[in-house]
């Protein structure tokens, strides 16, 4: 899925709400998605990575520790990959297991591919809720 389409799906944030799609929420840094909890505080931060460069999703998992930090929030960080054959959700989630334990900014991080990301929001499954943990790898 290209950030275009990521960009347009009807996220289910429950009752949260949507803060930013794809702009600056800090100097040098756009996530694709940010999502707020009903008290205005940082709840979740969602990247769209179309990539099989491992480095980019390091990148991602310090990028938002870091504005978590930033915000005085603990956030949960999703990263929704196109898998490859070299890059599956399960090899990344191992991947960024020893990054994440060292982010306790982040109260979760979660992987997920593109196809069960979308058929998550087809189901209007909410964030972090027991359907859409299913569907996806848990860090750490």
């Amino acid at each position: 899925m290209d950030n275009s389409e990521f960009m347009s799906l009807h996220h289910a944030v429950g009752e949260c709400r949507i803060a930013s799609r794809g702009t600056e929420v800090a100097p040098g840094y756009k996530p694709d998605l940010t999502v707020v909890d009903p008290g205005g505080q940082l709840a979740f931060i969602v990247e769209c990575e179309q990539t099989t460069n491992r480095k980019v999703f390091v990148g991602d998992l310090t990028k938002a520790a870091n504005h978590a930090d930033g915000c005085g929030a603990r956030p949960v960080l999703v990263i929704v990959l196109k898998e490859q054959p070299n890059t599956t959700v399960s090899q990344i989630a191992k991947h960024l297991a020893p990054f994440a334990r060292r982010e306790s900014s982040l109260v979760d991080v979660f992987v997920i591919s593109d196809q069960a990301y979308r058929r998550s929001v087809e189901c209007h499954e909410v964030l972090k809720s027991p359907e859409f943990r299913d569907r996806s790898f848990v860090v750490g």
